[in-house]
């Protein structure tokens, strides 16, 4: 017997089979992760492509164990990702930034090549 869902979050997907012990119940929940993530717009998945790009890239710099270049190479890709985002909604100091956060990732990459 399938329960109803608390809510429409990404936290009560997952966590909703999580006791799963069937691929049956396992496809059920993939299946609404799958649902959930479909209905995001173009904008919702380039703010969220540019941010956990720009999470990432900030663990990298900071870790200092030689993996630089790829942080600063997923800066850039993080800038033009939230860049894009930015413009089609009209955020123009959030664009701006973005032109400051590409021109450092360019610079970081060819610094650290």
């Amino acid at each position: 017997m399938d329960t109803v869902l608390a809510g429409n979050s990404i936290r009560d997907i997952i966590l909703h089979d999580l006791t799963a012990d069937s691929d049956h119940k396992l496809s059920v929940c993939m299946s609404r992760l799958m649902r959930w993530l479909s209905a995001w717009s173009s904008a919702q998945w380039l703010e969220w492509f540019g941010v956990i790009t720009a999470i990432v890239y900030s663990l990298l710099v900071a870790s200092n164990t030689g993996l630089e270049f790829i942080g600063f190479t997923l800066l850039l890709v993080s800038s033009f990702s939230i860049g894009l985002w930015a413009y089609r909604g009209g955020h123009r100091g959030m664009l701006l930034l973005q032109f400051f956060y590409a021109t450092a990732g360019m610079i970081g990459m060819l610094r650290w090549f």
